[in-house]
């Protein structure tokens, strides 16, 4: 994290969180909110260099996730004293990426409530970091428990700002990246601060025994992650996987992935599963996809609902990746009840092709040929 990156963030009183930070002082508690997770761990990095020893990270280290928080089980390790100087307890995802935007954990509201009114009582030398993505329910929240104050809102980080942190990745690795190859690796992986992070590492691993990054090494190892990306994409979804899916496509949209491009390589795969059921010729992987597909017309669905998803983008609808997002879910969906298993406020989702009765009568052909005519190669 840049020290301009820490000048801007914005906490809820006074100094910014951050700036106390780089001068040693520490609150007891962080709420850190952004949707950039990579710029989190950054942070969550610093303070835990900062406060915990090495030694005693067992003791003096908790990396929860609110999904999985029990309360009663938060409360004991919120006040448990170190074994040491000092003990840092990371909760992650108070609030996360849902259908439709953000929404709660798992504690929901009221679990959230009980939470930050216990973190209201946390008194140095524990020290608490709170993950959340941007959510103007939470707001109320924190003002209501008091916590508002620790609330720290990063902005995102410039260019400058990201070439800082790359060569400070790239420092602790022993590599040094050419000042056109680390401009090129922005260009090529994006802004996300995490993408960059493992694109760092990724070269660590192949880089010549001199340890230089050069532009040129760049573009064969970044540049060949996209199409890799791409690829692992669409197996996840032939395998109906979405948990391994949407953070791969969140992935391509931070590289600014043209949906265009996704929308053909999903169909050439979801023809190749075509295939594969009916008997004809495939790669090996698709063909083993296909035994989590019951039938070609239950992979038509998916063809008509990505046609959808495709006439979407042609009229400017907009919203591309969110609708590739729901696609993703819904392509992995296995109920045959006439209803959409995602609840959006009580109604169905417009992109499920299971939510309306005429959809049960299936032209295995018509949406292929549409598809095969809309589809950007």
């Amino acid at each position: 994290m840049s020290p301009s990156t820490t000048r801007k963030a914005r906490g809820g009183q006074g100094r910014s969180p951050l700036a106390l930070l780089d001068e040693g002082k520490f609150l007891p508690v962080y709420l850190f909110l952004t949707d950039d997770l990579g710029l989190a761990d950054e942070f969550i990095g610093r303070l835990r260099a900062a406060l915990v020893d090495p030694g005693l990270e067992p003791f003096d280290l908790e990396m929860l996730s609110a999904d999985e928080l029990d309360l009663e089980e938060a409360r004991q390790k919120l006040r448990q004293l170190p074994v040491g100087p000092h003990r840092l307890v990371v909760i992650r995802d108070l609030a996360r990426q849902g259908a439709d935007g953000p929404v709660y954990s798992a504690l929901k509201r009221n679990g959230t409530l009980e939470l930050c009114r216990e973190l209201a009582s946390v008194q140095p030398p524990v020290h608490v970091v709170v993950t959340a993505l941007p959510k103007k329910e939470l707001d109320p929240i924190f003002k209501e428990t008091g916590i508002a104050r620790y609330v720290v809102k990063p902005d995102r980080p410039s260019e400058a700002d990201l070439l800082g942190l790359m060569r400070k990745w790239a420092s602790a690795r022993k590599l040094k990246i050419d000042p056109d190859a680390a401009h090129l690796l922005i260009d090529i992986a994006g802004e996300s601060t995490g993408t960059l992070k493992s694109e760092v590492e990724k070269l660590a691993t192949c880089c010549p025994e001199d340890g230089r990054v050069t532009a040129k090494l760049v573009q064969e190892l970044a540049g060949a992650s996209r199409e890799f990306q791409l690829r692992d994409y669409v197996d996840r979804v032939l395998e109906r996987d979405p948990a391994r899916a949407i953070p791969i496509l969140r992935g391509l949209e931070e590289w600014g992935e043209d949906t265009p491009k996704i929308i053909s390589w999903l169909v050439t795969g979801l023809l190749g599963l075509v295939a594969a059921k009916s008997g004809g010729h495939a790669p090996k992987r698709v063909a083993e996809a296909s035994r989590s597909w019951s039938s070609v017309a239950e992979i038509n669905l998916c063809l008509q609902q990505l046609y959808r998803v495709n006439r979407a983008k042609m009229t400017g609808k907009g919203e591309d990746f969110a609708r590739l997002e729901l696609f993703t879910l819904c392509a992995a969906c296995r109920t045959d009840r006439p209803s959409c298993a995602l609840p959006q406020d009580g109604s169905e989702h417009e992109l499920c092709m299971r939510s309306r009765p005429r959809r049960r009568v299936v032209n295995v052909q018509s949406p292929i040929r549409n598809l095969q005519s809309h589809a950007v190669r």
